[in-house]
């Protein structure tokens, strides 16, 4: 049997052959991309890789739409609880109807901030990531000297946690597998998380769970007021990257939000990588019954595939999407899983459903790199929260920088 080593060299040395004849494969690339089929130089690189080889195992990539995995027990979104500890009181206030959208708990005076993420289980990757995430915005103002008590960056949002509890009310007496325990939920609280509860009907919290995040989107705000919100996973970073993308949509006005760091996209929408606002009740009112009539549910990449088939295309229809992308480079020839798999430009895709919109894609800064392959191998979160080039804006030097900055800060005079 060859040894790690061995197998690493041999894999380091195919890299390398590869890299010597790119020019040869971007050609074959660009032949062989063809609507329906599958890019061949996959094959050449994600079975080497434990972690390509799981991204690529896609539902996007590999449904045939034969059948439903989930008919006739799809799971339900009985949302039957809300809890939100009151920032004044510091008592734990409960609801059957959102709380934290609430305009007393707004942390900005024009608008509701949400981000929302799913959490189940007790995998320590997912736990301990939703407090790295959460902290995360504290080393970004630490390497960028924004002053600790300036409420910046996603401080200005509430972390919505939708996570599994089995409703009182339900036939079914026994907890669902996957709940997390009270003393952790407490500590979300204390951290100024609002948690939701949310029965699926199942035994079991799985790949389901993810779709319960989109809920945020459907939100019915009270006497036209406004929401805005993000969807994230759990164990996610804020990077200098994201924070200058993020203040960009806020300062542009623009409804939709879609986020492409990495070099290949399955689907339009990365199931934790967008976010929106509106007004009132919203273009998705209706999500709900979506979700639940939805046919596949429970295998990895369906919360994905829902949000192209049935979030993007109504996304597109309202015509006001910011797209955040990098440069196309060796990677995302070889990483892109089938054509026009990212959509864009955003603006072709717009008109082809509705002319007249505006769906703008901005080009990330090369100084301002992504680091996905880092932190998609992290196996401890809390480390990356020391290290200088994740966090650093640039903002001494980059007016750009400043003014998404000056987005994401409530201080007009923010410098």
């Amino acid at each position: 049997m060859l040894s790690r080593v061995t197998i690493k060299c041999l894999y380091f040395l195919s890299m390398l052959v590869f890299l010597l004849c790119s020019n040869a494969c971007f050609r074959v690339a660009r032949s062989k991309l063809e609507k329906g089929r599958s890019n061949p130089l996959l094959n050449l690189w994600v079975p080497l890789s434990k972690p390509a080889t799981r991204a690529y195992d896609h539902s996007i990539l590999r449904s045939f739409r034969g059948k439903s995995d989930c008919q006739p027990d799809c799971p339900t979104v009985d949302i039957w609880q809300y809890q939100y500890k009151n920032p004044k009181t510091q008592t734990t206030l409960k609801s059957t109807a959102p709380i934290a959208t609430k305009k007393e708990y707004w942390k900005v005076p024009f608008e509701a901030r949400v981000i929302a993420v799913t959490l189940f289980g007790d995998n320590p990757k997912y736990i301990n990531g939703l407090e790295t995430f959460i902290e995360s915005n504290q080393s970004l103002k630490a390497f960028n000297n924004i002053p600790s008590n300036e409420l910046w960056g996603y401080e200005t949002f509430t972390f919505r946690v939708y996570v599994p509890k089995r409703n009182p009310t339900s036939k079914k007496m026994t907890p669902i597998k996957g709940e997390l325990p009270d003393a952790f939920i407490q500590k979300l609280l204390d951290l100024g998380c609002e948690i939701v509860f949310v029965d699926s009907g199942l035994d079991v919290a799985g790949i389901d769970a993810f779709f319960w995040r989109f809920m945020v989107v459907s939100e019915n705000m009270k006497n036209k007021e406004s929401i805005r919100y993000m969807i994230r996973d759990a164990d996610w970073i804020l990077t200098a990257a994201e924070a200058l993308m993020a203040g960009e949509w806020i300062n542009s006005g623009l409804d939709f939000h879609r986020t492409q760091l990495l070099p290949g996209c399955m689907g339009p929408l990365f199931g934790g990588l967008w976010a929106g606002k509106h007004v009132g009740e919203g273009s998705f009112p209706d999500l709900k019954d979506y979700i639940e009539k939805y046919p596949y549910h429970l295998y990895y990449g369906d919360d994905e595939m829902f949000a192209r088939d049935i979030i993007w295309p109504r996304m597109l229809y309202g015509g006001s999407i910011l797209t955040h992308y990098y440069q196309n480079d060796f990677f995302s020839y070889v990483s892109v899983p089938y054509k026009n798999s990212c959509q864009r430009p955003t603006q072709k895709f717009c008109d082809e459903i509705k002319a007249g919109g505006i769906c703008k894609d901005e080009l990330m800064p090369e100084n301002l790199p992504y680091p996905y392959m880092r932190l998609g191998e992290m196996k401890d979160s809390q480390s990356f929260l020391s290290q200088k080039d994740i966090f650093d804006m640039h903002l001494k030097d980059n007016e750009r920088a400043q003014k998404a900055a000056r987005g994401l800060s409530l201080n007009p005079l923010f410098k």
